[in-house]
């Protein structure tokens, strides 16, 4: 594969960018904790200050990554099918309880891996999480429960279950806080292959 065709397709990179931003976003809710649970003396504002100020750029870096992923998938979605990667299947994902709201799944074949991507999301109670199912027939196959930041933004991955390759589909529910083993909440996002 030429270097031309390694750059137009996400899937080689995207896996980086997906835990370079975990592992920042875990950095960040690591340090809040550690700031929480010990608090900063008086004396140490300047240091936790430079720290915020690292932590911020931190995050301003991942949300950039974030967008050029974004870009990178839309990219490839509006491409003819032939040109496309044949392991690589983009779901759309949309909802009338969150107009302003978009998710995008990419679902990679090859590495058994799905990548979930949202902007726009609506903050939820704290009692409350969001939640992705496979639907696939009857069978209704929770994803993970993740939240949002402040932005609206969320990205979420997982192992692909085993689904029927003729269709499924990909719901994004508010469910209580910790999930559930089955969707009883409002759809906020859905989509289909």
């Amino acid at each position: 594969m030429s270097n031309s065709a390694q750059n137009k397709n996400p899937a080689g990179w995207d896996r980086v960018v997906i835990f370079a931003s975990l592992a920042a976003l875990l950095a960040v809710g690591l340090t809040l904790l550690a700031v929480k649970r010990f608090g900063v003396q008086q004396r140490d504002a300047e240091i936790a200050a430079r720290h915020q100020a690292v932590l911020t750029l931190m995050i301003q870096t991942q949300q950039q990554k974030i967008a050029e992923l974004t870009q990178a998938i839309a990219s490839t979605a509006t491409r003819p099918a032939a040109t496309q990667p044949a392991n690589l299947k983009l779901i759309n994902l949309t909802g009338q309880a969150q107009p302003n709201a978009h998710g995008q799944v990419v679902i990679d074949s090859a590495a058994a891996r799905w990548y979930f991507f949202a902007q726009g999301l609506a903050a939820l109670p704290a009692d409350k999480g969001y939640e992705i199912w496979f639907i696939d027939g009857g069978r209704k196959i929770a994803g993970g429960t993740f939240g949002v930041l402040p932005d609206g933004a969320s990205m979420l991955s997982g192992d692909l279950p085993h689904l029927n390759a003729a269709g499924f589909s990909l719901v994004i529910t508010d469910e209580a806080s910790g999930g559930t083993l089955s969707p009883k909440g409002t759809v906020q996002l859905a989509g289909s292959k």
